[in-house]
């Protein structure tokens, strides 16, 4: 969605009919967009953009469906998917493939998760087959769609500079896209995690080439350093990161382990295994030995599915 958003326009534009401008009003009052109409009327408004079959608000109402949670949430979803295929979206004609194309195909959502523990302090878990590898590929073709870019962070002064600690690119996925192959791999992080969905920051993908690496860092922000009082609003808002949950989408490169040097180990997943760990400790206390990198991937292309999961609810986008 745009940067720039003129709601007087957009609101004249949907009280007229049109379907693209009540879509767009649904989004800023669904993300609660300062002006915006209250979060109700967006509902209202995405209902009538999906009465005149406009694909992209059966996408968005999807989003918003599996946000909102339910029992019946993921096949009213699916339906929605169904619906904007049907209706030409080719993004929702190709989650079909992955998601089944007649009924939606539950099995490799459901099946049980086994958590193996890899260590104490921070707590780690690996768990094998965590997604099937369609959606791996599914993910990476939807990054590579979407565009690649170079990570960056806030200066003190309120710029943006290019990360100094990591120089791989990424894709982030806001929640109101409508990829249910991204929420259901949420879903599935956060029966994980045993978080609720509204903690889950957007999923992000990350591309590691050659050379690649992400240099030893935190999660969390430590108290008492300068970086702490930067992100003062931030933590006061939505806390810090608590846990990670990294999702390997393939493994046909050399390098690029997970490693924890603190505590003196790594780990490399295998096409669809998901490492997890926290950052925090149970009781809230940041966790030193959660100190990890992303070591130098030597041959080959690395990609990564990162989701971050915070302490309090993060906006949903």
């Amino acid at each position: 969605m745009s940067a720039t958003i003129d709601l007087a326009a957009l609101s004249a534009g949907a009280a007229a009919g049109d379907a693209k401008s009540q879509l767009m009003l649904a989004y800023c009052a669904l993300t609660q967009k300062e002006g915006a109409p209250p979060i109700e009327e967006g509902e209202r408004l995405l209902a009538a953009a999906c009465a005149q079959n406009l694909p992209e608000a059966f996408l968005m109402s999807a989003a918003f469906t599996m946000r909102r949670g339910g029992a019946d949430a993921t096949s009213a979803a699916y339906d929605l998917v169904k619906r904007a295929a049907a209706h030409g979206s080719l993004m929702a004609q190709k989650q079909l493939a992955v998601l089944g194309a007649e009924t939606f195909d539950e099995a490799p959502w459901a099946k049980p998760l086994q958590l193996d523990r890899m260590a104490e302090s921070p707590r780690i878990f690996v768990v094998r087959e965590f997604i099937n590898p369609s959606a791996c590929d599914w993910l990476i073709e939807r990054a590579s769609r979407k565009g690649l870019q170079a990570a960056v962070v806030n200066t003190p002064d309120g710029r943006l500079t290019v990360h100094p600690d990591r120089n791989n690119s990424m894709s982030g996925f806001t929640q109101s896209e409508g990829d249910l192959v991204v929420q259901l791999v949420q879903q599935r992080l956060a029966r994980a995690t045993g978080t609720d969905l509204a903690l889950h920051e957007p999923t992000t993908v990350f591309r590691y080439t050659p050379g690649q690496e992400y240099k030893p860092h935190f999660d969390f922000v430590a108290p008492g350093t300068p970086e702490a009082a930067q992100y003062e609003d931030e933590i006061a808002a939505v806390g810090m990161r608590m846990a990670t949950a990294l999702v390997y989408l393939n493994e046909d490169y050399e390098g690029g382990e997970t490693a924890f040097p603190r505590i003196k180990q790594q780990f490399k997943g295998r096409k669809g295994d998901a490492l997890i760990f926290w950052s925090l400790s149970e009781d809230g206390v940041p966790d030193r030995n959660s100190l990890h990198a992303g070591t130098p991937v030597r041959r080959g292309e690395k990609w990564l599915l990162s989701q971050w999961i915070r302490q309090k609810p993060y906006p949903f986008s």
